[in-house]
Formats: structure tokens, C-alpha cells, sequence
């Protein structure tokens, strides 16, 4: 009977053995599964191979500057011509430190993991053309200018699957060339997914961890760039209009009007769009602290505003869905001949 015992124990171990083997088989063959499925997470197999390394930055305004405070050497300057060589030799000057920058071309960039546009409206087209040149197979793409269209266009020349919808609430001011950030504000960043790359989203946080960046991976990503939109609109640009600051809407009616009247076609347009955004309009919070927002600024300095991301967007959106809205026209064409008075066209 001792070898009948002995050859059971024998088949036991066998069994054991084969069990724990087809066990951990299983495992792999699901972790593999969920992660063809971008569901696979904390798994340092699969974190390694999508880790983010490389990350340029297109254009160095208050949003670039942002990156460029946070990530400082961890982040490559795309620029070319003049532009290059200004920020090679000058670097920038944020929060009254000085910031040397490593600025490449796109030819010389080389591939990269993690690629955020900060552009103005009328860089877009040119950091489009950056692309091709810095794209590899699993590289994210973060547009981060103001307005709700700038997505729609670049995934025209890239495949979306590199493309998280994004924005930034952030408060700064330029001063000779110098950015300052409000120390009473959280510059914040938030991104999220319209097109099912959840591995991306992934990759992107466990980055951001690693980093001093405040950020939001959020669901409704659509409906919160809207809505950031819609306060843009009211509160940039009636004082902008008036060239006062924003204790406007909390000191006058008329001024306080004039935001729920842009707001209200914003949300017109909105709800036809099949965006969700509140009826009432909102005013930034910090408004009676007397703040000058960024269009403002830019006319007091003599820039071009961003008022073709704000309104001739609506306006164009507008017509696409046959309604009219006549208060964010007036705006747009005020703002545009403040643009032009700045420009010296009436003297």
C-alpha cells in the first residue's frame, strides 16, 4: 500500500503544480485582454512600455510659460526661425526667475512621448505642420488653446487616436515681456477622452503625478470646455469693450447684462449642439477683486486679442446652424476695430 500512497502524493504535486501554472496563464492571458481594451492599470509591464518621457511644448504665451515653470528641463521648445533664436538666447522670464530653454526645430526634435499646444489662434496652423514630425505610434497630443474647435482641426491632418481634449483655467498677466501668475489662483489642468483612448488618459496621469501640475481627468470633457467657453465670452469681453476691470458685473447692471446677453447665445448655441451647460450666466468668482482678463490685456498692450477663438467661432457655429445672434456680432466686430485703433488705422 506504501507505493500506492507514494505515487497519489506524486499526482497531487503534478496536479498542484499544473493548477498554479494555468492559473498564472490565465492572469497573463487577461491582463493582456484589458489591456488590448486600455483597461490595464498599476501594472508595471504595461506602465513601462507607454511611460512619458519626451514632452515638447508649441508656444511659450502664459500657458506655455505654465509647462515651462513645471516641467522646466523635462521639456523640449518647438520654434523655428527668429522665434528660435529669441528663445534660445533670451530664454523666459516667469514669476521673475529666469528660465534657460532647450529649443529645437521639428526636424531636430526627434520623436516625442507627450506634445502640448499653447499657441494663440493664428499659430494653430503652423503647430499642425509640426506634427508629422513629432508623432510616434502611442504619442499624446494636448491642445490647449482657448475656444472649443481647435481638436476638430488637427485631427483633420493627425489620427485622433493621439488627441485628449484639454484646457487650462489660469490666471496670469504680461508685463515687459515678463509672465507673472496669480498666487491667489490654482492654475489647473483638464483633459479627458471623446474618442476611447483610455490608455492614453492613463499614461497622461500616472505623468502628471510625477509632476507639480494641478490636474482633473474628467468624463464630461466637452461640457466642461463649454462651459469654460461660455465664461470666457461673458467675462472677457464686455470689459474688454468698456476697457474696465471686472468689478463691472458686480458694481453695474448694465455691465452685468451685457455678460448674461453673450452668455445667453452661447448657450443657445450650445443646446442645439447637444452641449449641456447651465442657462445662467456666470460670473468668475474673483470678478470684484477688480481683475483685467486676457483680452483686456492684450488691448491695453496692443496685441492681438483671441476674440476669432471666442466669437468668430460662435459666429461661424451660428450660421452653421441658421440662427442668428446678434450681440456676440456687435462684440466681435467692436473688439476687431479696437484691434484695428490699436494698430494706428484712424490716425
Amino acid at each position: 500500500m506504501s507505493w500506492l500512497i507514494y505515487i497519489i502524493i506524486i499526482i497531487q504535486k503534478i496536479f498542484m503544480i499544473w493548477s498554479l501554472n494555468g492559473i498564472l496563464i490565465i492572469k497573463i492571458i487577461i491582463k493582456i485582454i484589458k489591456y488590448q481594451n486600455g483597461e490595464c492599470r498599476n501594472t508595471f509591464f504595461f506602465e513601462r512600455k507607454n511611460m512619458i518621457k519626451n514632452v515638447a511644448l508649441i508656444g511659450c504665451g502664459a500657458i506655455g510659460s505654465y509647462f515651462v515653470e513645471s516641467l522646466n528641463n523635462r521639456i523640449t521648445i518647438i520654434a523655428n526661425g527668429k522665434r528660435k533664436e529669441r528663445l534660445k538666447k533670451d530664454g523666459l522670464w516667469i514669476n521673475d526667475k529666469h528660465y534657460t530653454l532647450n529649443v529645437q526645430t521639428e526636424k531636430s526634435a526627434g520623436k516625442q512621448d507627450l506634445i502640448l499646444i499653447g499657441t494663440k489662434a493664428d499659430g494653430l496652423k503652423e503647430a499642425i505642420s509640426y506634427l508629422p514630425y513629432l508623432l510616434k505610434e502611442d504619442t499624446i497630443v494636448l491642445s490647449l488653446l482657448n475656444g472649443v474647435t481647435s481638436e476638430e482641426k488637427i485631427i483633420q491632418f493627425i489620427p485622433k487616436k493621439h488627441v485628449l481634449h484639454s484646457f487650462m483655467k489660469i490666471g496670469s498677466y504680461r508685463k515687459d515681456n515678463r509672465i507673472y501668475f496669480d498666487i491667489n489662483k490654482i492654475s489647473d489642468l483638464y483633459y479627458g477622452s471623446l474618442y476611447g483612448n483610455r490608455q492614453q488618459l492613463h499614461s497622461l496621469s500616472q505623468f502628471l503625478k510625477t509632476t507639480q501640475i494641478h490636474f482633473h481627468e474628467v468624463d464630461n470633457i466637452l461640457e466642461q470646455m463649454w462651459l469654460k467657453y461660455a465664461c470666457n465670452i461673458a467675462n472677457n469681453l464686455p470689459q474688454a469693450v468698456l476697457q474696465v476691470n471686472s468689478t463691472l458685473y458686480t458694481k453695474s447692471e448694465h455691465g452685468y447684462k451685457l455678460a448674461s446677453l453673450l452668455w445667453s447665445e452661447v448657450y443657445k448655441v450650445a443646446q442645439l449642439k447637444g452641449i449641456q451647460i447651465p442657462e445662467q450666466v456666470q460670473i468668475f468668482p474673483d470678478s470684484e477683486w477688480g481683475y483685467k482678463y486676457s483680452t483686456l490685456q492684450d488691448i491695453e498692450q496692443k496685441r492681438e486679442t483671441e476674440v476669432d477663438l471666442f466669437l468668430k467661432e460662435l459666429i461661424n457655429m451660428a450660421c452653421e446652424l441658421h440662427i442668428q445672434i446678434p450681440f456676440s456680432e456687435m462684440t466681435y466686430h467692436y473688439i476687431k476695430a479696437l484691434e484695428e485703433k490699436n494698430k494706428g488705422y484712424f490716425e
